[in-house]
């Protein structure tokens, strides 16, 4: 059994998240659509407060064309800045 994901790590991986998003300049509906989840549930892993399930977030990162590292890198701003 897996320990649950740290707070941090929740809030490296819901930044990442949210500015992939905003740099794809895909809207939060289009999102929580593509990863068939409720509006709130995205909203819940962008602000951090609960964690994506993997398949949820390999989903977000084609629909976002990047990676799930470079999500959970630097909140996703490494390629931004290269």
């Amino acid at each position: 059994m897996l320990a649950p994901m740290s707070e941090t790590n929740r809030q490296k991986i819901g930044h990442g998240l949210r500015i992939s998003r905003l740099r794809a300049r895909v809207s939060t509906e289009v999102a929580a659509n593509h990863a068939d989840v409720a509006l709130n549930t995205l909203l819940r892993w962008e602000r951090g407060e609960s964690s994506p399930p993997a398949d949820s977030l390999y989903l977000l990162a084609a629909l976002y064309s990047t990676t799930t590292d470079a999500i959970g890198r630097d909140g996703g701003l490494l390629e931004a800045t290269g």
